[in-house]
């Protein structure tokens, strides 16, 4: 009896250790706020997994690339937005350390500042 329990320990041993040592695929789901200013400056949090915590991370928005961006977690990165040239969807792309490279096709909306608001006109009185 004893050297069947040996060995189903050390199996189960061996399976948490290497289970231990896997690393997680990084992987992207969404932008929050999915969308804002030509202008950048904005500061947007990207939602996933496999983020190395304390590791370096690039992001590029479009072929534009953040001027900071940092890992708050393994499910969370925080960017600020680069300006962009045009109102236009963009894909947003991360990069960690390794060099590992992950795309979320289509996930930011660069938007036009507005010319005019509705509360413009809030407060003032005619005459």
């Amino acid at each position: 009896m004893k050297p069947k329990f040996v060995v189903h320990l050390c199996l189960v041993a061996g399976l948490i250790l290497s289970a231990a040592g896997c690393k997680r695929e990084m992987s992207l789901n969404e932008v929050v706020p999915a969308g804002g200013a030509m202008a950048g400056g904005e500061v947007v949090t990207i939602k996933g997994a496999g983020f190395k915590t304390g590791g370096t991370i690039i992001v590029y928005f479009g072929s534009r690339r953040a001027p900071h961006s940092y890992i708050e977690g393994t499910d969370k990165i925080v960017v600020t937005t680069p300006a962009y040239a045009e109102s236009t969807l963009v894909d947003v792309r991360v990069i960690d350390e390794t060099g590992r490279e992950i795309i979320l096709k289509k996930a930011y909306m660069y938007l036009k500042a507005a010319k005019w608001s509705p509360l413009d006109a809030f407060g003032s009185k005619k005459q």
